[in-house]
Order: structure tokens, then sequence, then C-alpha cells
């Protein structure tokens, strides 16, 4: 039952013990970190760039660049809380990428 962009409750939580008390030190599950990928979201960005060189004079160029990140500002979510004595246990609470970012240039080579 894994949603990786439900962010209330990407699994099923109800199937751990919770309660600190209840939680051996021997039986707490450590999620290994090596393995977030699988428990995060696809990652979907889309970058655009447009590039236009204009000649001034024989020895001399201006660039001007146009550069987008994230250009459909799709959010990538981060994996879960995997702390089962977390008040976020199962929650996803941040997010792994930047919002849409543009940035212009202009260039001047000779």
């Amino acid at each position: 039952n894994w949603n990786a962009r439900a962010l209330n409750q990407a699994f099923d939580t109800s199937r751990f013990e919770r309660s600190a008390a209840r939680v051996l030190d021997r039986n707490a599950r450590a999620f290994p970190s090596a393995f977030t990928g699988y428990r995060s979201d696809k990652i979907s960005n889309i970058d655009l760039s447009v590039i236009k060189s204009i000649a001034i004079v024989e020895r001399v160029k201006l660039q001007f660049r146009a550069e987008t990140f994230n250009l459909f500002n799709h959010a990538i979510f981060s994996g879960p809380n995997t702390d089962p004595v977390n008040a976020n246990f199962g929650r996803i609470t941040s997010q792994s990428n930047l919002p849409r970012t543009t940035q212009l240039a202009l260039r001047v080579t000779f």
C-alpha cells in the first residue's frame, strides 16, 4: 500500500508499534538510508535553455542566454519519515527539488 505522492500517509502506518515505551531498542527498525530512492518520488525535472549569439563586429560577439530550471514547476517530494516513534511517521514533510528558477545572462566575447 505504497503511494509516494500521498503526503499524509505514504504507507500503512497501522502495522507498526508506535508507542516509545513498547518499542524495544533491539526491535526498532532502522530503515537503511541507502534505499531512499525507493521510498521517494520519481525524478521528473525539465529544464529549458534559449541561447542567441549575435556578431557585433568581426571579433566581438554578444551572447544572450535565458535558462529555466524545473520548467513545469513539478514538485519532487522527499521520502517519508521512517521513525516509528516520531509524530510524522509515514508522512512526507519536505520537497527534494527547488521551485522553478529562471536566469538571464549576457556574455561578451572578444
